[in-house]
């Protein structure tokens, strides 16, 4: 009966193979993610978010010009804005 569980010189190159391709393979996805995060930190340094890049609209205007008056870590109560939809600090809210 064969040894099936026996070392040989093939089995060994075939473990250090797997072993190196999931090594760098888990280096590929770390650096390809550090570049996410560091795209997306530039991106919020220059005022804008990763998914709204020319920085139009209602609410990146919004947020920029509440991240400008709070950055105190303070939480602040979010309400629903029956005209837009979209969930806002309850204190920008004008009553009508």
């Amino acid at each position: 009966m064969p040894a099936m569980f026996g070392f040989s010189l093939g089995k060994l190159v075939i473990l250090v193979g797997i072993l190196l391709a999931v090594w760098f393979g888990f280096k590929w996805v770390g650096k390809i993610e550090a570049e996410r995060k560091e795209r997306l930190r530039q991106a919020e340094r220059e005022g804008r978010s990763e998914r709204s890049a020319s920085g139009s609209g209602f609410t990146s205007r919004f947020r920029r010009r509440q991240s400008a008056k709070r950055d105190d870590g303070e939480v602040q109560e979010m309400v629903k804005d029956p005209k837009t939809g979209a969930y806002v600090p309850k204190d920008s809210l004008k009553k009508d």
